[in-house]
């Protein structure tokens, strides 16, 4: 079965709103009382941040943005939970999204050899011919998968061999964009390592 890694996993969630999404006093005041505490970026300008455990919260009040960050997880129904009590004591608004996006990075293993993995998705006639054309043994290193649908979301998933351990290691990173605050919400509520899991698996079976 495929194993879906938690340690090395990296989230960001990011808020662009079409305005000052709220006050820097009320975002101080409040993330100080629900338990983060305030730090610096000292190799960023000093910029600050706001930290509890492994959830991080930024604030650029010049560009409208706010941003989670969170390490070390791929199941982040709890934290995101989280992220959104806070958003409400801020007196967020959803009509006031300009863009709502998610990064969301992992790798995962027991995929079999990832080069035959990535190279489902070359089939032989165009293997044959580009080998003709290009005197050369193709093969596929990364693939991007997206919504060509004009919609008001954007997915992208890319897959790759992972540089430290290229035999048995796929990298994968999902890009999930929308100006929908409830595309997102449902969006979040099925990413997990099984939603991952059951995307590989369905790869998998491509002959």
């Amino acid at each position: 079965m495929v194993i879906v890694s938690e340690v090395g996993s990296l989230c960001n969630i990011q808020i662009r709103g079409k305005y000052p999404l709220f006050s820097a006093s009320d975002f101080d005041q409040i993330l100080s009382k629900v338990g983060f505490e305030r730090k610096i970026d000292t190799q960023n300008n000093n910029y600050p941040y706001y930290q509890k455990g492994e959830s991080i919260i930024f604030n650029n009040p010049t560009q409208h943005t706010i941003i989670l960050k969170l390490s070390n997880t791929i199941s982040i129904q709890t934290k995101y939970l989280e992220f959104s009590t806070v958003l409400a004591k801020l007196r967020f608004k959803p009509e006031s999204i300009a863009m709502l996006g998610g990064q969301f990075t992992t790798f995962v293993t027991n995929v079999g050899n990832t080069q035959s993995f990535l190279d489902k998705f070359l089939n032989q006639n165009a293997q044959t011919a580009l080998s003709d054309k290009l005197k050369i043994n193709p093969t596929v290193l990364s693939i991007v998968i997206a919504n060509k649908a004009i919609t008001d979301v954007d997915l992208q998933l890319r897959l790759e061999p992972l540089n430290s351990s290229p035999e048995d290691s796929l990298y994968v990173d999902m890009v999930f964009r929308t100006t929908n605050y409830e595309n997102f919400n449902e969006f979040i509520s099925k990413f997990d390592a099984n939603f991952i899991r059951e995307i590989i698996d369905s790869i998998s079976e491509v002959k």
